[in-house]
């Protein structure tokens, strides 16, 4: 079955080109309405965002290898994915899955910008140390131990990925 549909621009042009009419073709059932063939062709647009958001944010087919596998795997790990920041979505309440994105993006940013400044302020303090060591009655490497130990208890945390924030997580969403 073949539709036809004439675009609006044609009621205005002199004469018709080929960008004023779109044409639809149906192989499976040839016995479906014009009006079905259309709500099913929209649909189509949905599937193409998806892609595309997909492959420019969602790392789909990115890996640097090429193997049956690799391709595989990139596929379902986009698919995971789309399908957390859709569950984030719901979570938030009201918003688009690209602003949930933009939202986790911001704060990985935003964490990484912290860790940048963590070095700064590791080379700074270790330098400060250095300077005083003699009085500090310890080596200047133990002390940069316990208080790189503390920083990355706090990004642990800050990432939520100690058990103990998780688990109090999880029994918060439950109770709600």
């Amino acid at each position: 079955r073949l539709l036809f549909v004439k675009g609006t621009t044609g009621d205005h042009a002199a004469t018709l080109g080929k960008h004023d009419w779109a044409l639809f073709i149906t192989t499976t059932d040839t016995t479906i309405e014009a009006s079905r063939m259309l709500e099913i062709y929209a649909l189509r647009w949905g599937i193409e965002v998806y892609f595309k958001e997909s492959k420019r944010h969602l790392g789909l087919l990115k890996e640097q290898t090429s193997s049956y596998a690799s391709h595989i795997a990139s596929i379902h790990l986009a698919d995971i994915r789309f399908c957390m920041l859709v569950f984030a979505k719901q979570e938030a309440g009201g918003w688009q899955v690209s602003e949930v994105r933009d939202k986790l993006v911001e704060g990985l940013m935003n964490l990484s910008f912290a860790k940048q400044l963590w070095l700064l302020f590791r080379a700074l303090i270790h330098d400060g140390l250095s300077g005083i060591k003699h009085q500090l009655g310890c080596s200047v490497e133990q002390i940069m131990e316990a208080i790189e130990a503390h920083i990355n208890q706090f990004f642990v945390q800050a990432l939520q990925l100690d058990h103990l924030t998780l688990q109090q997580e999880a029994l918060d969403r439950r109770d709600q």
